[in-house]
């Protein structure tokens, strides 16, 4: 279960008066959007992320052995 479908079902928990029960599919057409939004940018940053991590974890063991050559 991802992250939207988590928002969708505390969404639709909601206790909301009567007068304000069309709100929910409001609410789920705007937040629900933005929530796939960063689910899409955290996914990207943590792909570059893992990437330059890597690059300095092997820079940083490779270094020390090129000085000591």
């Amino acid at each position: 279960m991802n992250y939207t479908d988590k928002v969708i079902n505390i969404i639709d928990k909601l206790d909301l008066p009567k007068d304000m029960a069309g709100n929910k599919e409001i609410i789920k057409a705007r937040f629900v959007e933005e929530v796939n939004y960063y689910e899409k940018k955290r996914d990207y940053t943590k792909k570059y992320y893992n990437i330059f991590r890597f690059i300095v974890t092997t820079g940083s063991i490779l270094l020390p052995a090129l000085l000591s050559i």
